[in-house]
């Protein structure tokens, strides 16, 4: 499987995002929920996300709350996530900060406004 697929199951909430390190990936997550940082070492490629991407992973992982907030974390600090592919719609705007929520630990839960909105323009 090449990275950049690997990354977009990673995205999609289908795998861990420790996997990537079998492609080259050299991270590491440090410290708890809340003080999280990572070291990032060679990120060999990057994809660009779009709206669909982040819903499938968040329905995917919607689940596991302390693995939803990881994903969200990984995806705003890596270098190999690119969230050109969102717009400035509604919808988008939700996403982004859903995701950025979900990275400071908030609960998937205390986002229904931004979900409800996320999914009305869905398919």
């Amino acid at each position: 499987m090449e990275a950049e697929e690997q990354i977009r199951r990673v995205v999609h909430g289908l795998a861990h995002w420790s996997s990537l390190r079998e492609h080259g990936f050299e991270l590491s997550l440090e410290g708890s929920a809340g003080q999280r940082r990572w070291i990032f070492g060679s990120c060999p490629c990057q994809v660009t996300i779009r709206a669909e991407d982040l819903l499938e992973g968040i329905q995917n992982l919607q689940s596991e709350p302390a693995f939803l907030s990881e994903w969200a974390f990984f995806l705003l600090g890596s270098d190999s996530v690119d969230f050109a592919g969102l717009d400035e719609s509604p919808r988008d705007e939700a996403l982004r900060d859903i995701v950025w929520r979900l990275g400071f630990d908030e609960p998937l839960e205390s986002m229904r406004e931004q979900m409800a909105i996320a999914r009305r323009d869905e398919g």
